[in-house]
């Protein structure tokens, strides 16, 4: 069984052994039974997961250190003091022509922003990744909402999946594609998305995914990856309240 924050960003302001640790943390007490797994959903200007592959972490008191799996698909962090390790997973977030945010999860390949996302839909299936549509504020509205419309009555719920977020505050109803999207088969998937600003982490692995699938430890990624395709799956977790949210959103 997992405990997966779907949407994670480390910026480079970020401390990031203290980032990690937070994640490892709150995962952990969503589902003490569970491995936590962070998905990197990362920019195009940012490279977390290549320089934590390659080069590891700088000094951190928060970490004791890390291993690279799978031959670079996935990596280990370890803690002090109780916290259970985190097993971190690649991804990319590409920002498609439709102006819509398509998250590629399981490959840290440079997809590139700015081409149709039909287009990028394709190249992610390429790489044998997990494509997710994660909602945002703003994102799924007007001639963007027409277009996530289409997707979900244009494709298969094999083909990708929903990503819900811990930015939409608890008084913001479910987005009518989002119950759309789950009556038709769709899966939903929860994570916490981090802003730049937040570099204490304040919300990172607060919002997440528990997954009902058996976890291999030397394979996380591709247990990650076929538990959120395959696995019993639900949202688990805190989004903010009014002034949160508004906190979140002026930074």
């Amino acid at each position: 069984m997992m405990i997966v924050d779907t949407h994670v960003h480390v910026y480079p302001q970020y401390e990031a052994g203290n980032v990690l640790r937070l994640c490892a943390e709150r995962l952990h007490a969503l589902a003490p039974d569970a491995v936590p797994v962070a998905c990197l959903t990362e920019r195009h200007d940012c490279h977390f997961f290549a320089e934590l592959r390659d080069k590891g972490l700088a000094e951190s008191s928060y970490v004791l250190g890390r291993e690279v799996l799978e031959g670079g698909r996935s990596i280990i962090v370890r803690f002090g003091q109780g916290v259970p390790p985190l097993f971190v997973i690649p991804g990319r977030q590409i920002v498609t022509k439709d102006r819509l945010e398509v998250h590629c999860v399981g490959n840290d390949a440079a997809i590139g922003d700015g081409y149709a996302v039909d287009e990028t839909i394709g190249r992610i299936r390429e790489l044998d990744a997990l494509t997710v549509l994660p909602w945002g504020v703003g994102k799924w509205l007007f001639k963007r909402l027409n277009v996530v419309n289409r997707l979900l009555k244009k494709y298969t719920p094999e083909d990708f999946l929903l990503g819900d977020s811990a930015m939409r505050p608890s008084f913001w109803p479910e987005p009518l594609p989002m119950l759309t999207g789950r009556s038709q088969g769709y899966r939903v998937l929860g994570g916490s998305d981090p802003l730049p600003h937040e570099v204490s982490g304040r919300w990172v692995g607060c919002y997440a995914t528990k997954v009902d699938f058996p976890f291999d430890r030397d394979h996380p990624s591709r247990s990650c990856l076929c538990g959120l395709r395959l696995g019993s799956i639900a949202r688990m977790g805190k989004r903010p309240g009014p002034l949160g949210f508004v906190v979140r959103m002026r930074g």
